[in-house]
């Protein structure tokens, strides 16, 4: 995935582009659904390959504004800001970072929170 992002942010730098705001990945099988599927914990292993993409990135980015002086980046740390809230909720004013705030069954992901849904009172205190 690095290389083509080489390749992609490449062309659009010879296309005219200067600057490149970019985020990272958040954290995988996190959110209520995907917890619901699985074992309810997020894929530690596959956490561990979006936070070697991340830091691939940085290099990346890196190397490609050493090579070329009017190019400027900005690298978002998506997976970190995201993990701080899931593992201390409170910190972010949450109290539930687990389970969703509207939907039914295993940590509300059964049904969707579509326009017909009916989100609980307090979903401020909700991350999903």
């Amino acid at each position: 995935m690095i290389s083509i992002c080489h390749i992609l942010w490449q062309s659009l730098y010879n296309l005219g582009a200067r600057r490149f705001d970019i985020v990272g990945i958040g954290p995988i099988r996190c959110c209520p659904l995907e917890r619901a599927l699985g074992t309810g914990e997020c894929k530690k292993e596959m956490n561990g390959l979006a936070q070697a993409f991340f830091n691939a990135t940085e290099i990346l980015l890196l190397y490609l504004t050493s090579q070329v002086q009017d190019m400027k980046h900005s690298l978002g740390n998506l997976y970190e800001i995201t993990s701080e809230v899931l593992d201390n909720p409170k910190a972010g004013g949450f109290k539930e970072a687990q389970t969703g705030c509207c939907g039914n069954g295993s940590y509300n992901a059964e049904s969707a929170c579509n326009v017909d849904a009916k989100p609980c009172p307090n979903r401020r205190e909700y991350v999903f």
